[in-house]
């Protein structure tokens, strides 16, 4: 079971890993759409089903959810080492439900981008996504240099540091390698918002692990082993609230007196009979106590949306329907912008959105623009914050509108003919009508018709102004829908001489 178990871990890791690598196949299908179903943050928001199929889960066998799907378990593993001997460890009740209980009820309360800090799927997509910033794709353009010099030629991408999510990420590294090192799977059963709601049904799960204290000779094998330090072996105790099934413990047992199956009679977590009345006790105030933290979510829920401050004017993706709506679901997994072709998409620093958004994404029009014939971002959300939607009407969504400054335009500034902008824009909003003439031909600018411009940012991501640009996209609170333009007929010159500055 050990090794079954390990061979599901890895095979999911890996596929997660590789979904948030720039270079996938654009339309998701398989396993790799599927995954982000089976993490329990995303599903609460998208796929409420998954997410009781998921407590249900635990009710029967556990938390098999912490051992095999959830990422951030495989990378505790990997931190945690071979050596490290482990011990029972009684957790402190403040921090075993408080910390994960406040992290829910931001969830609840629509600010789901201070839950993400402690959501174990959200923190494994940062810290993916930082090492395919980091790594992967300076690899990838290395090995493009040397190939062309062997006349090979691969696709290649663009390299830009997003610090503050690179910032994050390693701070969340640093954290989560001292809590592996000190205690194994400590931050599983401290800080973690998932393993402290599943902990609760996996107290009474029907399959689990158990000691039969009649073979147990109290050697402290299991006890050595177990990341979660589950185990006193003294006392033959087996806390199944923290006990994950990774199966290390049986693999050790040299008599036979740890098993999984069907539990019976509280035999799993068997106290020494001197600890007796003082374990019913703490088990009792545990389990009290914790369904009272979360049982009170609702309030904490009223509290934290009370507190989170009104959004910010960034333009948000296709498929959001509105930037509120948005940003109380992104759980600011960095998905999205691993992916995004048009590299448009950017973590939200306290600027765009205020700490109620801060890493959430938005469109940096100065960094990217979206693609007029992608859709991918509405395909791979996994919490409903992006809805999926169908190319044609993707490109009908008016997620902003363009504006131009006419003093900054470099026509105006140099006298030099440009029209970038109108030749880029892909919904036919931006007509150039002719103002002057110059050595180098007609001097044009544009003209938008804010009817069918949809805020893609392509022309502001290519307009030449270094700095403030010519043209600029308002971002909408609330998306709109965009005319179609059937035709794009030449516009008449415009004798408009007597306004040109030069």
């Amino acid at each position: 079971m050990k090794i079954l178990r390990r061979i599901v871990q890895w095979t999911l890791f890996l596929v997660f890993c590789v979904g948030f690598l720039s270079f996938m196949p654009e339309e998701p299908a398989g396993l790799f759409a599927f995954l982000p179903r089976l993490q329990f943050f995303p599903a609460i928001g998208r796929y409420p089903l998954m997410a009781l199929a998921l407590m249900g889960i635990t009710v029967l066998f556990g938390r098999l959810y912490c051992s095999t799907l959830c990422p951030l378990a495989t990378v505790q593993d990997l931190f945690a080492g071979r050596n490290r001997r482990y011990s029972w460890r009684r957790l402190n009740l403040l921090m075993r439900y408080l910390v994960p209980a406040l992290a829910l009820a931001a969830l609840l309360a629509g600010v789901p981008a201070l839950a993400s800090l402690l959501d174990p799927y959200s923190m494994s997509g940062r810290m993916v996504s930082s090492i395919n910033e980091l790594i992967i794709l300076p690899f990838v353009d290395l090995l493009g240099l040397v190939l062309r010099r062997f006349s090979l030629y691969i696709t290649t991408y663009p390299i830009q540091f997003r610090w503050m999510t690179i910032t994050v990420s390693l701070m969340t590294a640093a954290v989560l390698v001292l809590l592996s090192r000190i205690g194994g799977r400590l931050y599983c059963n401290t800080l973690c918002p998932v393993g402290a709601l599943l902990s609760i049904p996996s107290r009474w799960a029907l399959f689990g692990h158990r000691i039969h204290p009649g073979r147990c000779t109290s050697c402290g094998a299991c006890e050595r082993v177990c990341k979660a330090e589950a185990i006193d072996s003294a006392a033959k105790m087996l806390d199944t609230s923290k006990c994950v099934s990774c199966f290390d413990c049986t693999s050790v047992c040299e008599f036979d007196a740890l098993s999984y199956g069907r539990k019976a009679g509280g035999e799993s977590r068997s106290p020494a009979p001197e600890k007796t009345d003082k374990g019913r006790r703490d088990f009792l105030k545990k389990t009290a106590s914790g369904s009272l933290l979360l049982l009170g979510l609702p309030a904490f829920a009223r509290a934290a949306g009370a507190a989170a401050p009104s959004p910010g004017t960034a333009a948000v993706p296709p498929g959001s329907v509105d930037r509120a709506g948005f940003l109380s679901k992104c759980i600011s997994c960095s998905l999205c912008i691993s992916r995004c072709p048009g590299n448009v998409l950017q973590p939200a620093a306290l600027s765009q959105y205020g700490i109620k958004g801060f890493g959430v994404p938005f469109m940096d029009f100065d960094r990217g623009s979206c693609e007029f014939e992608c859709r991918l971002c509405s395909q791979l959300c996994p919490s409903g914050a992006i809805r999926p939607l169908a190319l044609e009407d993707k490109k009908r969504v008016k997620i902003g509108e363009a504006r131009f400054i006419r003093t900054l335009c470099v026509v105006e500034t140099d006298g030099t003919s440009c029209g970038a902008c109108g030749e880029i824009c892909p919904s036919g909003a931006i007509d150039m009508i002719r103002i002057g003439e110059s050595p180098d031909g007609d001097l044009e600018i544009p003209e938008i018709n804010r009817d069918f411009c949809i805020g893609c940012g392509s022309c502001q991501y290519v307009c030449p102004v270094i700095g403030e640009k010519a043209i600029v996209v308002d971002a909408l609170d609330v998306h709109r829908r965009a005319k179609v333009r059937e035709d794009r007929p030449n516009v008449e010159s415009e004798d408009v001489d007597n306004e040109f500055a030069f």
